[in-house]
């Protein structure tokens, strides 16, 4: 396959190009992705069997495949190793981050070092989860949840507005 044939067969989402060597998917766009970040794009969870090399190369905007996959809410990436989940992008977010966006509340089980990691606004992957109303933050350490963004705001002050409080006064009852 030339290198053409593999970025199309990935923007597509074909699972064969996993079966190539290494060295094939080391390649990149004019974007600075490799058809490894195309298949993640894609939703292609399978990647995460692959060499961690390939899963920790960063595009352009400092983004892994590992980002990509979280960003679409693909908890499977909890099974690779922590120390891929800790890669931060251009603005600070770690895959961790992405997944807590996606109010993916299986992170709530991962180690507490990862939900400490903060962006470059100063947040945590708790802070993300607040703002997608996850009340099940409320069961975590106290010190994970005062937190304050370098707004001044903690996981509290999310979990609570954009619910007009309702969470919380459910929490009560």
């Amino acid at each position: 396959m030339t290198n053409e044939e593999i970025f199309e067969a990935a923007r597509e989402g074909d699972k064969s190009i996993l079966k190539l060597p290494k060295e094939k998917l080391m390649i990149y766009d004019n974007i600075g992705e490799t058809p490894i970040h195309w298949l993640a794009r894609n939703g292609v969870k399978e990647i995460i069997k692959l060499d961690k090399s390939l899963l920790i190369v960063k595009d352009d905007n400092g983004e892994t495949p590992i980002h990509l996959l979280a960003y679409m809410g693909k908890k499977e990436i909890l099974k690779i190793d922590k120390s891929i989940l800790k890669i931060k992008n251009e603005f600070g977010s770690t895959p961790v981050h992405w997944l807590a966006g996606r109010g993916v509340k299986e992170v709530l089980k991962l180690d507490k070092s990862l939900l400490r990691i903060k962006n470059k606004d100063g947040e945590t992957p708790i802070h993300w989860l607040a703002r997608n109303g996850v009340t099940e933050i409320l069961k975590l350490d106290r010190s994970l949840l005062t937190v304050k963004n370098k707004f001044g705001e903690t996981p509290i002050h999310y979990l609570g507005s954009n619910s007009g409080g309702k969470n919380l006064l459910d929490l009560k009852n």
